[in-house]
């Protein structure tokens, strides 16, 4: 969708990130365009707009033939220089008026998955990835992540010269044991152990010599620790409870510890799953009417968000380390490797990309998994019944984080307090609008140019928005990402109500 000028007033105002970058571009489309495309394309997606310079303050130079310029980009992207086009929407580049003066805005789309590395001249090594507000070549490392992440069964490896004795056999009967109460007609409990551990795909047959072979599922799930780290060295599993005022944290397990022998991933998260457990027993937990909640809703949003960090997780890396922790106001999950979705699919939608199949159905037989696709909404309704700020994500070629918000939006933003009062009083003005006049009459306490100042920092954060010219402005606070799903939503319900009555009128 094409951004506005109102939408580029506020990139400016942010300035250059991981997704946005500006060119001066006075003599044709500067060649540092296409590092700029592939590390966007490789990363997570951006905006490049032409005609702007990056020194002293954006200075707005303008180009004089913006459609020359959309003409060799178009054609350059289609040629052999670059190894995939992605100005495939007739949105994605087009000519903007701003500031009495034209420029060009280039929307780069991620590139999907199986058509990643983007690199130039025929050449990997010419790839690039966006970290910070840079480009930077690719590293080893990362163009190793990235190829990685083509094969959608990364657990399924099958292992040479392991074998049963690497793996923890209290871990193995603990398991069988919880699948036999979750469904004791399958008869889990009168398996033997290899038969029970074929059937689980933690050993599978090597078609090509016969072999019975361990898989890297497996190992991961049932191993021992120093099995797990002769084959992954970097393997590590960490969680904190970082709580209240101390320095560091007030709990730990950590797979280094002897305290934790063999800290596969099943024991980790029966160990972690408890801890969480009994980290909601909040004051957060009482509603309205100062009655109780009942804890299990977060608890299925706590154990989503975790299962997913150790599923999605990429253990090939080079940093190969799941961390989870316990803050006073959220939730922190870290697993290495990039998300697999996009935030659009996480928040929205149903589709999941399996990285480790074999581990999502070892989760989902012992009930700590929903079906494919499902967790993230189970976290995004909790979220959403509860009123909480939208759980943040931000994922790179290196980790994903996760961050769950168990506060509202305003709660959960660390705003001086005179920016807090505005907040409000914009909030609950019956008009959902506020003059600069009409905050002071309310909060006299304050000058003039502290909630002036105050209320540019407010728009720069996009927790309001400006309306009309300076004399007649007036200020309305912004939708939460949250507010936004729900009347998108709501619109779809009241669609498919109109739909439903059209078909049975016609009937």
């Amino acid at each position: 969708m094409n951004i506005t000028a109102q939408d580029l007033d506020r990139l400016l105002l942010a300035g250059e990130n991981i997704t946005f970058e500006v060119k001066t571009a006075t003599n044709g489309v500067p060649k540092s365009f296409w590092e700029t495309y592939s590390a966007f394309a490789n990363t997570n997606g951006g905006i490049i707009v032409l005609g702007i310079t990056d020194s002293p303050e954006f200075e707005v130079l303008g180009i004089e033939n913006t459609q020359k310029y959309i003409d060799d980009i178009i054609s350059t992207a289609r040629s052999d220089k670059v190894s995939r086009n992605l100005f495939t929407s007739p949105d994605a580049i087009f000519s903007l008026s701003y500031k009495s003066k034209n420029i060009i805005v280039c929307e780069i789309p991620e590139a999907p998955f199986d058509d990643k590395p983007v690199y130039l001249n025929n050449h990997l090594a010419n790839a690039y990835v966006r970290r910070g507000s840079g480009d930077h070549k690719i590293t080893k490392d990362e163009l190793s992540s990235i190829l990685r992440d083509t094969n959608h069964e990364l657990d399924r490896e099958l292992l040479n010269n392991f074998t049963i004795d690497d793996l923890d056999m209290t871990s193995i009967i603990k398991y069988k044991a919880i699948l036999h109460k979750r469904a004791p007609s399958r008869q889990f409990d009168t398996q033997d152990i290899p038969t029970f551990l074929s059937n689980m795909d933690v050993f599978v047959r090597d078609r090509v010599d016969g072999k019975q072979k361990l898989t890297l599922a497996g190992l991961l799930f049932f191993g021992k620790l120093n099995s797990i780290k002769s084959y992954i060295p970097a393997y590590h599993v960490d969680y904190f409870d970082k709580r209240g005022s101390t320095e560091r944290w007030r709990d730990r397990v950590d797979s280094e510890d002897l305290e934790f022998e063999n800290l596969n991933l099943f024991n980790y998260y029966e160990i972690v799953m408890e801890k969480l457990r009994l980290s909601i027993d909040r004051n957060f937990e009482l509603d309205n009417q100062t009655t109780r909640k009942p804890p299990g809703e977060l608890l299925i949003a706590l154990r989503e968000a975790f299962v997913n960090m150790i599923v999605h997780a990429d253990y090939l890396s080079s940093h190969p380390t799941l961390i989870a922790e316990v803050h006073d106001l959220y939730y922190k999950f870290l697993n290495p490797g990039k998300m697999k979705i996009t935030k659009d699919e996480f928040f929205f939608g149903s589709r999941s990309i399996a990285r480790n199949p074999t581990l999502i159905s070892l989760f989902t037989k012992m009930g700590a998994a929903e079906r494919a696709g499902s967790g993230s909404q189970k976290i995004i309704d909790v979220v959403k019944k509860n009123d909480f700020k939208l759980p943040e994500i931000e994922s790179t070629i290196e980790e994903t984080r996760l961050k769950l918000w168990i506060a509202h939006l305003i709660d959960s933003l660390n705003l001086p307090q005179i920016e807090k009062d505005i907040y409000a009083v914009i909030t609950i003005s019956p008009t959902h609008s506020s003059s600069k006049k009409d905050i002071m009459k309310i909060l006299p306490h304050y000058t003039d140019s502290q909630v002036r100042d105050a209320l540019e920092k407010l728009y720069a954060q996009k927790l309001i928005s400006k309306h009309g010219g300076n004399r007649n402005r007036t200020y309305s606070r912004n939708l939460s990402e949250l507010e936004f799903i729900k009347s998108l939503e709501a619109v779809t319900e009241k669609v498919k109500q109109i739909y439903t009555r059209s078909k049975k009128s016609k009937l």
